[in-house]
């Protein structure tokens, strides 16, 4: 299957808050001679290929017919796979930080990955820095990542200089990426 890595990126980033087991009907339930999502994504004569997923939700002590009181919460665990799954057939990139930075300067670089993670193309992504306080006095400038290709990742950085106010310092403080 051409399309292996993306199915399994897809799954992994679509089970990351909920901790399902993921993979074909054969390998997570009971072997099988296909189902559903074969037809999904294998026959493109009368459409498109689909990329289609069959979340098992639960665990074995749900049963097939969960009790009643365990329908909302099992619809919550499937809150961030939904969110996900639509944020993937659009324009979506991921950014991570790559090196944590912990320095005893007062000036560095915050070196960060992008990965481009959604089926529709996008001409350019943008990583940016913004300040949320005057802790930071400067920061670099926004990066560019331009006709990323589906599932290509840039590394980068973003220079940034900072100061701690003692009138507000409070011990702990750092700063984060969300």
């Amino acid at each position: 299957m051409p399309d292996n890595e993306l199915f399994h990126e897809y799954a992994v980033l679509m089970t990351k808050e909920n901790g399902y087991t993921y993979g074909s009907a054969s390998t997570t339930i009971y072997p099988t001679n296909g189902d559903a999502n074969d037809w999904m994504y294998g026959e493109q004569e009368t459409k498109n290929k689909i990329f289609a997923y069959t979340p098992e939700v639960g665990s074995s002590n749900d049963g097939f017919w969960p009790s009643p009181s365990r329908i909302v919460p099992l619809c919550q665990e499937q809150m961030w796979q939904n969110i996900t799954a639509a944020r993937l057939v659009g324009k979506y990139a991921k950014a991570a930080d790559a090196s944590p930075m912990i320095s005893s300067e007062d000036a560095g670089y915050l070196k960060y990955s992008i990965k481009r993670l959604g089926l529709t193309e996008c001409d350019t992504f943008k990583v940016f820095i913004e300040p949320l306080d005057s802790s930071l006095l400067t920061v670099g400038g926004t990066k560019n990542h331009v006709n990323m290709a589906l599932l290509q990742t840039d590394n980068d950085s973003i220079s940034l200089r900072f100061q701690l106010n003692s009138d507000t310092y409070v011990e702990g403080d750092g700063f984060y990426i969300f």
